[in-house]
């Protein structure tokens, strides 16, 4: 019998992240009890940079990337130390995380796709007094430290700018979210049908996640095939373009035109399947906890084979 492919499940207590994300025990017991057969695993709560943890972790095979940040140090800042020290892991490289996460960077991005996303004011003469601004930080998920703002309110931070955050239009429309997964042959990527992220209140101003106005799910929206295409194939197609790697989530505004706006580019979904979008979005389309973990370890262990 042949050995068994051996993953470390490197993670960090959601108290001890950033943005206090959904990882407890709970979580990693259903990665550890979900895995495929072939794979030999154990928990690795992470203890620092240290030259310790780099020997331990590049004992395993492939290292199943959980980890959220620690204290002050983001997904990316964990991603860069793994990469840095050549520990297989399943994540995208760190740079391209970056880039993906720098919402200023989106404009270009979007622009080799033939896509939209909301334009970035930058002075005084792009204000249009009927229209709602959104206040973001540059980095960071979408939904955080957001504030919708009214055009005088907009003027105020054009004249008194806030290092590292953006100011947009609000775009009127729908929301939804797209996961992009591996294949089941491992040999790409496929983008699964969209989700819709609805108020739960009749609200036309809203932000996912965001307690200005408390949102829902549904996992079957009543859109058109074109409509349904559309959304995956943008999203796929940013997922693609920036090499992003094992699977991502894209969120993405359509206004009442049919137009999309691309908003958020989530290169290391979080992986906890009763609080998560991405692995509910895949249980709902028929594609077990189980297998979701298989196709990504796979992907993983593909790239790694490349790389040798």
């Amino acid at each position: 019998m042949s050995a068994k492919t051996t993953v470390a499940i490197l993670y960090t207590p959601s108290e001890l992240t950033p943005w206090k994300e959904n990882i407890n025990q709970e979580t990693i017991d259903c990665l550890s009890n979900n895995l495929p057969d072939w794979v030999q695993s154990n928990s690795i709560s992470f203890q620092g940079f240290s030259h310790s943890s780099a020997l331990l972790l590049k004992q395993y095979d492939l290292v199943l990337n959980v980890c959220y940040g620690y204290y002050e140090a983001d997904q990316v800042d964990i991603t860069k130390w793994l990469s840095e020290h050549s520990i297989h892991h399943t994540g995208s490289d760190p740079e391209t995380m970056l880039i993906a996460q720098d919402k200023s960077l989106l404009p270009d991005i979007c622009s080799h796709l033939d896509l939209n996303t909301p334009s970035l004011i930058t002075e005084l003469s792009m204000i249009n007094e009927h229209t709602q601004y959104i206040y973001k930080p540059r980095f960071g998920s979408c939904h955080r430290n957001i504030s919708i703002l009214s055009a005088a309110d907009a003027k105020t931070k054009i004249e008194n700018p806030e290092s590292e955050m953006l100011l947009q239009p609000y775009i009127l429309g729908r929301e939804f979210s797209l996961a992009i997964i591996p294949s089941e042959n491992i040999k790409d990527y496929i983008a699964l049908k969209p989700v819709e992220i609805l108020p739960k209140e009749s609200n036309d101003f809203f932000i996912a996640g965001n307690s200005i106005v408390l949102t829902t799910k549904n996992f079957s929206p009543d859109i058109t095939v074109y409509e349904e295409k559309k959304l995956m194939e943008s999203a796929l197609n940013i997922h693609n373009y920036l090499g992003l790697s094992c699977m991502s989530r894209i969120d993405i505004r359509m206004n009442d035109k049919g137009d999309i706006f691309v908003l958020d580019i989530n290169t290391l979904p979080n992986l906890d399947p009763d609080h998560s979008l991405l692995p509910k979005i895949c249980i709902h389309q028929g594609i077990n906890y189980n297998t979701l973990l298989d196709r990504v370890i796979k992907m993983a262990l593909k790239l790694k084979s490349k790389e040798v």
